[in-house]
């Protein structure tokens, strides 16, 4: 009888540790998706604002005539071919 219940209480105790690792992996794991998002959301963050400033920069370029003229040769120079059209 003391054996049956020396090996019900190592079984236990082997489900208690199997259960505080599962626990501690499933707050790694959370911990690392929560890092992962907020690296996923920075990078959002910075892309929209270089897509902003990118922008800006070209609406200002548009305006002024001299880099008008520049971006219609440089799109000649590097665009497709005439006979590619």
């Amino acid at each position: 009888m003391e054996t049956h219940t020396s090996a019900e209480l190592e079984r236990q105790q082997r489900l208690a540790d199997d259960l505080r690792a599962v626990d501690q992996a499933r707050l790694v794991t959370e911990r690392r998706a929560a890092h992962t998002a907020q690296e996923k959301k920075t990078e959002a963050e910075s892309e929209s604002t270089l897509r902003s400033v990118a922008r800006e920069e070209l609406l200002t370029d548009l305006a002024d005539a001299h880099s008008l003229r520049r971006a219609f040769v440089l799109r000649e120079v590097l665009g497709t071919p005439v006979g590619l059209r």
